[in-house]
């Protein structure tokens, strides 16, 4: 029987195994029975693995997960799919050989922040170790400020000196130069959050299982181990190859001390994860096949998120957009408004809004000829082309034209004041006998008296 729940909360779900708990990382966590062996903890771990939340929590969880990270000021996105299975949390369960990481509240498979940094930090390391020969010291700072350190990390047995013994001291005099001094513990200029995947799996844990076949030797029960034990084969849960995981850094609090080097940390910091998880590895048994990683669709999902956030953008304004109950006097602005947000929209479109749009230009007062007229002459590049396209062909015009001509002409500033200005003496040819013409026009016709002088 479980020795993590008391009697009267395992009578609440159901008895000994809690068959009434619907969480599976409740279940791993404080329904579980060490004892059990063989047969019986398989058969635990079979209800344990496929017992789960409905999809719809699940999907809503990680959706909301992701619109915190999205907030977040400064995070940088990282998308890998696990191309193995994937041992998480394996001394961390109350089952011996048990653990698997799990978000608490849907019991989805979760990378916590300190193994998604412990990769990156040892990526990091590694590759100073091994493949940096130029600027050392630089390298170990910029680790050390990404990452951060505690007292003992300067010391001689620390993975700083494994990886770059040499260069100690003159990252230290860098580290000091950039936020002021060398303080005993420091944070990290970069936080690392946990990694959720980006869509619930139908199949997201599968059993695993190792055999030993020195159960005795290895229990400290005989001092040599010969061939002649029966192996014992232990289950495990294990995370199933195929998740997209979404990683995210950011900066840190701790990251306004080095000032503008944060973003060339931002981006370092960025390249040892991905180096980490596709290279290392992450979790338990990287060196038998486990844990390895592709980031290669990052930009695939990250257009995909572009367009899923465009798309309920649209889907929120094509809800609410209506423009039959507009006013005439602001329908004009308002159509201009639609035409703008469908644009800003594109490639998405609606018939509906479109049909929308050009039903109400109908109910848009119409303008004058005269107004047309004017916003012609307004738009118009230069005079020359007033005066080539409308002046010399006013008597080609109709009636309404001619009249919407001399009014604009007879204004006292604006375009019409300037066209004018140029026509009204010292021309010759087809301008002279237009100007003669409209001068006639005006007077007679329109008899408005004489044109302006």
């Amino acid at each position: 029987m479980s020795a993590h729940a008391q009697m009267h909360t395992l009578d609440l779900l159901g008895g000994p195994h809690a068959p009434g708990c619907e969480n599976r990382s409740l279940r791993f966590s404080r329904f579980t029975d060490p004892s059990l062996k063989e047969d019986s903890r398989r058969a635990f771990l079979d209800v344990a693995i496929t017992q789960k939340l409905p999809e719809s929590v699940c999907r809503d969880r990680l959706a909301d997960y992701d619109a915190f990270l999205d907030t977040v000021p400064g995070v940088n996105r990282i998308y890998a799919e696990n191309k193995a299975r994937l041992l998480l949390n394996m001394s961390g369960g109350v089952m011996e050989n048990a653990g698997c990481s799990l978000d608490r509240r849907t019991g989805l498979p979760l990378i916590p922040g300190s193994a998604v940094k412990g990769v990156a930090r040892h990526a990091a390391l590694d590759t100073l170790k091994n493949e940096i020969r130029e600027a050392r010291p630089v390298y170990l700072a910029k680790i050390a400020l990404t990452f951060g350190w505690v007292s003992g990390d300067w010391t001689e047995t620390s993975d700083f000196v494994w990886a770059a013994a040499d260069a100690r001291s003159d990252a230290m005099a860098i580290i000091a130069e950039a936020i002021g001094s060398v303080p005993k513990d420091f944070a990290g200029a970069i936080a690392f959050f946990s990694a959720m995947p980006r869509t619930p799996m139908h199949h997201d844990l599968e059993l695993d299982i190792v055999t030993s076949h020195h159960k005795n030797y290895y229990g400290e029960k005989i001092e040599v181990a010969f061939d002649n034990e029966q192996p014992n084969p232990v289950v495990f849960p294990a995370v199933a190859a195929g998740h997209v995981f979404g990683f995210a850094i950011a900066p840190s609090p701790g990251g306004a001390a080095v000032g503008d080097l944060i973003t060339e940390l931002l981006v370092c910091a960025k390249k040892w994860l991905v180096r980490g998880i596709e290279t290392y590895g992450m979790g338990a048994k990287t060196a038998a096949g486990y844990g390895w990683f592709d980031a290669g669709k990052a930009e695939a999902i990250r257009l995909e998120k572009e367009r899923q956030r465009l798309q309920s953008a649209f889907d929120v304004w094509r809800a609410t957009f209506n423009i039959d109950d507009v006013p005439p006097d602001q329908l004009a602005d308002a159509i201009q408004k639609a035409e703008s947000c469908l644009r800003s929209f594109a490639p998405l479109q609606d018939q509906t809004i479109t049909d929308a749009i050009n039903r109400n230009r109908n109910r848009l007062p119409q303008k004058n000829a005269l107004d047309k007229l004017r916003e012609i002459w307004d738009a118009a590049p230069n005079l020359k082309s007033i005066i080539n396209g409308d002046i010399k062909a006013f008597e080609r015009a109709t009636d309404e034209k001619k009249a919407a001509i001399i009014m604009l002409l007879r204004e006292p500033s604006g375009r019409g004041a300037e066209v004018w200005q140029q026509v009204k003496t010292g021309q010759k040819g087809d301008t002279a006998k237009a100007v003669d013409a409209l001068r006639i026009y005006c007077k007679n016709t329109l008899n408005l008296g004489k044109m302006p002088a």
